[in-house]
């Protein structure tokens, strides 16, 4: 009771993760609006006349509507961008990245942004056996079969996956795009990556950017994951969290060489972290890293008490609302059941002493 106490938010991400998890398996349209709107109805017109108890399991049976409601909304927008892009003559896009896949016939996966109306930051996975695309190449794609996304790719806003045909499919560029903001960090963080990794032999670049920057773009990347895979120690090659971390403290004892006060450490430290995290190749357990990060060093400087469950469950309250597809990722269930099982431990020891 005292770990739920110190962590106000660890039972409604819970019913919230919950709520998706049941709407998910029933296939539920947005009927859960209704059961959502009454539980808020009766909060607001009884919540000084009830007990605690009643109260508190009201607002986790709202969480869990909450919960069921966002999926089913989010699933029925991807159904519908879904069935608009099939039905569609010809596909406008631009190739975002590609990685190498070793002994397969169709060798190269990219990810292509859509640029269709309606279809603006959703992507598409494309195979081919041959490279026709560079870095921010804008084209039209006709004649395309879309399969459809798996929860796997929708996590990472997949909304279908093709496959190049020279003989039926036809690909015309277009003249380039101008680049957003966020496109203009990403053009910065490739061209940091290949000028950093160049100065280096191909193997040595090869661990060098899987490790430290999540760079699996390297032809020569997958047959060495297969062998780190065939000894079972590819989870070395893992960048996780504990990279963020390693990076952190190396920033924090440097700092602490340098005459300033405490809080523009802090916010140099910060400074540096977010800057590492836009060079690097994103995943979930980095995400997770530097969301729990950024909520450490701000309790620091406001003076505010710092708790690890609690700083977890609202990042991965944070995550599930920006995308509920998360909670059937694999990657996302490790890197916070490992942490919250860390968490609870860590608890435990500390009330036993």
């Amino acid at each position: 009771m005292e770990l739920l106490k110190t962590t106000p938010l660890l039972l409604p991400t819970a019913a919230l993760s919950a709520g998706i998890l049941v709407a998910h398996n029933f296939c539920a349209s947005s009927f859960w609006g209704i059961p959502f709107l009454v539980a808020i109805f009766i909060l607001l017109y009884a919540s000084k006349r009830l007990k605690d108890p009643i109260l508190k399991t009201i607002i986790y049976l709202l969480f869990f509507f909450g919960g069921a409601l966002l999926w089913s909304l989010q699933n029925e927008q991807i159904t519908s961008i879904t069935k608009a892009l099939k039905s569609a003559n010809e596909i406008e896009c631009k190739s975002v990245s590609y990685s190498y896949l070793y002994k397969n016939r169709l060798k190269y996966k990219f990810e292509l942004q859509l640029l269709n109306p309606g279809l603006q930051g959703y992507k598409l996975n494309f195979y081919s056996a041959w490279n026709p695309f560079r870095y921010n190449n804008h084209f039209f794609l006709k004649n395309i079969k879309l399969k459809s996304p798996s929860l796997l790719d929708l996590k990472g806003g997949v909304i279908g996956t093709a496959f190049y045909n020279p003989k039926e499919n036809q690909i015309s560029f277009l003249q380039k795009i101008n680049l957003s903001t966020l496109e203009k960090i990403e053009k910065q963080k490739r061209l940091f990556n290949y000028r950093l990794l160049k100065k280096m032999d191909i193997l040595s670049s090869s661990f060098f950017g899987l490790i430290f920057f999540g760079n699996k773009q390297k032809e020569v990347v997958v047959p060495l994951r297969e062998a780190f895979d065939a000894w079972g120690i590819s989870h070395y090659l893992a960048r996780s969290g504990l990279h963020l971390n390693i990076f952190s403290l190396i920033l924090a004892l440097f700092f602490l060489l340098i005459p300033i006060g405490i809080r523009y450490r802090y916010v140099l430290s910060l400074a540096f972290s977010l800057i590492y995290f836009f060079l690097t190749f994103s995943s979930i357990s980095i995400v997770r890293a530097q969301i729990m990060l950024v909520l450490f060093i701000f309790a620091k400087i406001f003076h505010r008490q710092e708790n690890l469950l609690h700083f977890l469950s609202l990042t991965a309250f944070l995550i599930l609302v920006f995308n509920p597809y998360q909670l059937f990722a694999l990657d996302f269930q490790l890197t916070f059941s490992l942490v919250l099982g860390l968490g609870i431990a860590s608890s435990l020891c500390l009330s036993l002493s």
